[in-house]
């Protein structure tokens, strides 16, 4: 039996991504628009109520202009995320038949890693875990 693996995604899949990337870039641009517009105003009273010496209402104003300004910042982290998603899904090849092989089918164990937890931990797990690590047993393959 002979089994064809695509190396490019299926050209509506393709059109899809492109879609969402063409979306999430709207998005971007709508946020920063309405980002600039909204943070002007707040800044532009915050400044007024400064002018005329009314601490109280400044202040507030000024909390909510930090709180407004660090949620816009967290969508616009999202947006850049998921674009950055988006093209790494573009621009992804599956790997080949022949790739998918080597790789499961090598003789030599792969290197590991052994993460030892220490901070605020019993130290009979600290030292547990090294043991643990080097005492794991790795299936091969065609062995």
């Amino acid at each position: 039996m002979i089994s064809v693996v695509s190396t490019r995604a299926p050209q509506h899949r393709y059109a899809e991504i492109r879609r969402e990337i063409n979306l999430t870039h709207t998005a971007i641009c709508l946020t920063l628009v309405a980002a600039i517009v909204s943070l002007g105003g707040i800044a532009q009273s915050l400044l007024e109520n400064v002018a005329e010496h009314r601490w109280g209402v400044g202040l507030g104003q000024a909390i909510f202009l930090a709180i407004v300004a660090f949620l816009i910042y967290g969508g616009l982290v999202y947006q850049m995320a998921r674009r950055g998603h988006l093209r790494r899904l573009l621009d992804h090849q599956p790997a080949g038949e022949k790739e998918l092989h080597r790789f499961f089918h090598r003789h030599h164990a792969p290197a590991v890693t052994v993460l030892v937890p220490s901070y605020k931990e019993d130290p009979q797990v600290v030292r547990r875990t090294p043991c643990r690590g080097a005492l794991q047993t790795i299936r091969i393959a065609g062995s």
